[in-house]
């Protein structure tokens, strides 16, 4: 494609510079999956990005230029493209549209293309935009539209066939005692009773008597357990004329397999009943499958709904045994289940499976009665019951499948972002400490160790809201100090409120009994959850926290209250249960970060851990949120600062405390093991590095550490299988227990409880900072 004159623009001299941002093209490629492309009108060249390449199959060296890029769109879409490229040059308008492609494989891909022109001093110098590959999205499209189809479909059919089936029998429905809730003309037409004079009556209304009350119990006790009932009833009309209905009485279940109402679908047989033998009409009219055996299992009578159930004519089909019927793994089954009904003589139902003679397999369930030398067997259908209970058992496990994928998933991306974020939270940490810095130096710092804070809490946030979501989020059960562990969680979050110029005032109520089992961890992160919403959203004013606890026989109530003056919560999201907050639900002008998971968090864990998290707020007056947790008395001594032991760094001198002491840092990151030298750096330790599991093993032994910080994750063996062989090493050689820290970016709760269990003493999540690293060390030297 040429540019006229007019399309081309009018200086030569002005510089485009499409590769100026390599590499940040290069790193927004690998964050959303899209290829770039650039056109320089100037010098008429088109540059495409890796991504764009790659989705155009075409080699790394393919040098592309405008009339071959708008071939690679479907032969249909080819004219559109250039109109669209001549339109941007001209008018400067882009476009955004899904078309089709054909690779230089010869695959056809749907693609979002994007298009934007380039200005410079108002002149459109050249156009940019973007590729994505949305074929798999297409195809989902599609296939969703296909189901939509299917199931309306089915839904048409379905009220088809019930529609069929009022106008041809007599239908009611009736509640769990039996009440008639609902009937049809049907049923009024026949019985001679008015719609209301049915209505809230059960079905002694149309007692006949013909019946016992055994017959009936066995019916009741058919229908209590769940099972269909199918059988003949003689009711009497309103006029006291006696009547017949072949009758099938549906239960229809909860979740729980309880019946919540029942369906009955009658056919009046009258007639029938009245014209001749019941049992020769029972077979011809019946639309069950019915049939007649021998004591030995031959086939003597056969009605047409067996017939066509088995494939054949019923002169072809007597003498044959049962067997031939029976599904070949069904067998012994059926045979032992035969016996039972020639030795009980009373009706006797069970399961078993046939095969057609068209080699179809039906799931069956029969019926079986005992009359003088015959076996009188009725049957119904059920392959639809069980392949719907079958689809539900596979979609259940896909589902289970995916969950545990998208676990899965979760954890190795916090895993591999918190590695990086290790170098960046951890670098920053030391260097705060340089006191060469200049102040703005070290405000600049602070902006990428908040940056990285952050970061670093959302990720924890997402895998939690992830587990909550699953249900899949594990709580401890330890005693602790309740007041403690509150108190803990605040203290960072009053300095950073009193850094913006706040008042954070605490109260403490009643606090002599709050020595209570549970998680600390939990009670920590919904409080810190609080206290940051507090402080992030409140600009000025003060912030409240006030903590009370009532001792009960066995329990002890714990209320955490926290006010702030605020910009407010709105309405929508002052009730109990917190869905996931947007932080854009408030006002418009206001900004604030955040993943908008912690409200959601808190609430659902005080509600696993049996409490509730309550909101009283208004926009631009502030807000108040209270905790409510009943946690058991702790029977013993409960560990006073609520979870976490050790020196606070702020209390050490970092200069030589650790001098003369041994670190082995098995780490297979070479960036890992820098940062924990900085942080090291001022203790004088002497520290040596291993780059696995194995290496470490055999440095434990000659280097003899007085500490062991493991990571988990490691190639030739990971610190999980190291540990534990360091252990065995210990107790077979009777030698002295060398502590062992786990110093990992897998920092869920399973990962710690896998670190404990291996036997190591402790565990330290990265990203890791000094005032966390150091009290630990310090406390195991």
């Amino acid at each position: 494609m040429k540019f006229t004159d007019k399309e081309r623009p009018n200086t030569s001299s002005v510089p485009v510079g499409f590769n100026t941002q390599a590499v940040q093209m290069e790193a927004l490629e690998r964050a959303t999956g899209a290829g770039f492309w650039n056109l320089d009108l100037v010098n008429e060249h088109l540059e495409w990005s890796p991504k764009t390449k790659e989705i155009h199959e075409v080699p790394d060296d393919f040098i592309p230029d405008l009339d071959t890029a708008i071939n690679f769109y479907a032969p249909e879409d080819r004219d559109l493209v250039s109109g669209w490229v001549g339109e941007a040059v001209q008018s400067g308008k882009g476009w955004d549209a899904e078309l089709q492609i054909i690779t230089s494989h010869g695959v056809r891909k749907w693609v979002r293309a994007i298009g934007e022109p380039v200005l410079s001093e108002s002149q459109i110098v050249g156009l940019a935009g973007s590729f994505r590959d949305i074929t798999e999205a297409k195809s989902r499209e599609a296939a969703t539209k296909k189901l939509l189809l299917q199931k309306e479909r089915a839904i048409t059919q379905l009220s088809q066939v019930t529609d069929a089936l009022d106008e041809a029998a007599i239908v009611t429905r009736a509640d769990r005692k039996g009440l008639i809730t609902e009937v049809n003309d049907q049923l009024v037409s026949i019985s001679g009773y008015s719609r209301e004079e049915l209505i809230g009556q059960n079905h002694r209304i149309l007692n006949s008597g013909y019946h016992d009350t055994s017959f009936f119990e066995k019916l009741w006790a058919t229908i209590s357990r769940g099972e269909v009932w199918r059988g003949e009833i003689c009711n009497r009309k309103k006029s006291g004329e006696l009547y017949w209905v072949d009758t099938l009485i549906y239960p229809v279940l909860d979740e729980r397999g309880v019946p919540q109402h029942y369906l009955s679908i009658r056919f009046d047989i009258t007639e029938r009943i009245e014209a001749s033998n019941l049992v020769t009409n029972f077979f011809d009219l019946s639309l069950a499958p019915h049939c007649l055996l021998d004591h030995r299992g031959r086939l003597q009578r056969a009605n047409k709904a067996f017939c066509d159930l088995v494939g054949g004519k019923e002169e072809d089909l007597l003498g044959t045994h049962a067997s031939e019927f029976v599904a070949p793994e069904d067998f012994a089954k059926a045979q032992k289940q035969w016996e039972t009904s020639l030795r009980c003589r009373t009706t006797f139902p069970f399961r078993f499976r046939i095969v057609t003679r068209s080699g179809d397999l039906r799931h069956m369930e029969w019926m079986t009665k005992l009359v003088d030398s015959l076996m009188f067997v009725s049957g119904h259908d059920i392959t639809i019951e069980v392949e719907r209970r079958d689809a539900l058992k596979s979609a259940k496990l896909a589902a289970d499948e995916a969950s545990n994928s998208k676990s899965a998933f979760l954890a190795n991306m916090s895993h591999e972002i918190r590695t990086p974020l290790n170098a960046i939270i951890g670098v920053a940490d030391v260097m705060t400490g340089d006191a060469s810095l200049s102040p703005a130096n070290l405000n600049l710092l602070k902006l990428i160790l908040d940056a990285g804070h952050s970061l670093e809490h959302q990720l924890t946030d997402i895998l939690d809201f992830s587990k909550l979501e699953t249900g899949k989020l594990s709580f401890q059960n330890e005693p602790f100090s309740a007041v403690e562990a509150i108190k803990s969680a605040l203290d960072a979050h009053s300095t950073a409120a009193r850094e913006k110029g706040l008042e954070f005032l605490t109260n403490f109520k009643e606090v002599s009994a709050c020595q209570v089992v549970g998680d600390s961890m939990r009670v920590r992160q919904i409080i810190s959850n609080l206290a940051s919403n507090a402080v992030k959203f409140t600009n000025n004013g003060k912030i409240t926290a006030e903590i009370e606890c009532f001792a009960e026989e066995e329990d002890v109530c714990l209320r955490f209250t926290i006010e702030d003056t605020g910009v407010g919560y709105p309405t929508s999201i002052q009730t109990e249960s917190f869905g996931r907050f947007d932080q854009q639900g408030r006002d418009a002008s206001t900004e604030f970060s955040g993943t908008g998971l912690g409200l959601a968090i808190s609430s659902s864990i005080a509600k696993q851990m049996g409490g509730r998290l309550r909101a009283e707020s208004e926009p631009g007056r502030g807000s108040k949120f209270t905790l409510e947790l009943i946690l058991p008395k702790a029977r013993t001594g409960a560990n006073e600062g609520g979870g976490e032991v050790g020196a606070s760094v702020d209390q050490v001198d970092l200069n030589g405390c650790l001098a003369g002491r041994k670190i082995l840092v098995v780490e297979d990151n070479l960036t890992n093991q820098k940062v924990v030298s900085l942080l090291l750096r001022k203790t004088r330790c002497d520290i040596q590095f291993a780059e696995n599991g194995q290496v470490a093993i055999d440095a434990v032994a000659t280097y003899k550490p007085d500490v062991v910080l493991m990571d988990m994750m490691m190639p030739v063996l990971d610190g999980i299988e190291a540990t534990k062989e360091i252990r065995r090493l210990e107790e077979e050689g009777g030698l002295p227990r060398t502590p062992i820290v786990m110093l990992t970016a897998n920092a869920m709760r399973e990962h710690v409880d896998q670190a404990l269990s291996a036997g190591c003493d402790g565990h330290v999540a990265k990203p890791v900072r000094g005032n966390t690293l150091l009290p630990k060390i310090l406390d195991l030297c």
